[in-house]
């Protein structure tokens, strides 16, 4: 491997500001976010892999091997296998109750989902990592988190049909139907955003809704709305609130 990879002096950057934690128990916490957050495929790895890591071979090479062996290893997971990459592990998991030595299988009850476990050289990096915290968010409205509400530790994850709930400041959904709501922005292409059309609940601070598919894997959250905030009544022009974050659709 090229020298470039195990220089343990370089030190990597994380800039962050703080978010009020709107979660349940999280009175008087901040939640940091990273404010360099960037989803990249596998080209641009790729990509970085030839013109800053040293890579030798050409960028459609290396983009074929790596998207074949990532297919590969979701053969193999599919397949009962647990795969070792020397930095995380992957397995399949099923999950639910059989409630009787005699039950079947039951896709809708025992989900099968796939589980990620950092192994010691990935955890050895974060000390290469500088955080700076710039303080906290500046803007009079926010999308502080996310999670999906039917999914066990869903993190970023969604499954479309779930009741998802989106947190911040001033996010209601306000005024006219056809200027506001709520939308899913593909990261791979914003222009082809999906409008939310199940909103659950409603609140300035708590907004649940269930997702649509929207033919993308990484979306962020998007809100539209005329709500102030205040006494004086709706904005004068729509305020649009985009989430800092990526959610990653199941």
């Amino acid at each position: 491997m090229s020298s470039v990879y195990e220089a343990k002096e370089e030190m990597h950057r994380l800039e962050a500001v703080l978010y009020p934690n709107r979660l349940a128990g999280g009175d008087n916490t901040y939640l940091a976010r990273n404010t360099k957050e960037k989803t990249i495929d596998v080209g641009a790895v790729c990509a970085a892999m030839k013109n800053r890591g040293g890579y030798e071979g050409s960028h459609d090479e290396a983009v074929k091997t790596v998207s074949h062996f990532f297919k590969e290893m979701m053969y193999q997971l599919c397949d009962g296998f647990s795969v070792n990459t020397g930095w995380f592990t992957v397995s399949a998991h099923i999950g639910g109750l059989f409630h009787s030595a005699t039950e079947t299988f039951d896709p809708k009850k025992h989900q099968v989902s796939f589980r990620f476990h950092m192994l010691k050289a990935m955890k050895a990096l974060t000390s290469l990592i500088e955080v700076v915290v710039n303080g906290p968010v500046e803007d009079p409205a926010f999308i502080s988190d996310f999670r999906d509400m039917e999914a066990r530790d869903s993190g970023s994850r969604f499954e479309p049909g779930h009741v998802c709930e989106i947190v911040g400041r001033r996010i209601k959904i306000e005024g006219d139907p056809s200027q506001t709501g709520l939308w899913m922005a593909p990261v791979s292409d914003p222009a082809r955003r999906v409008k939310v059309e199940r909103i659950v609940d409603n609140t300035p601070a708590r907004v649940q809704f269930i997702p649509p598919a929207t033919g993308r894997i990484d979306s962020r959250l998007e809100i539209r709305t005329f709500y102030s905030g205040s006494g004086s009544g709706e904005l004068s022009s729509v305020r649009t609130i985009t989430s800092p974050f990526v959610i990653t659709e199941a």
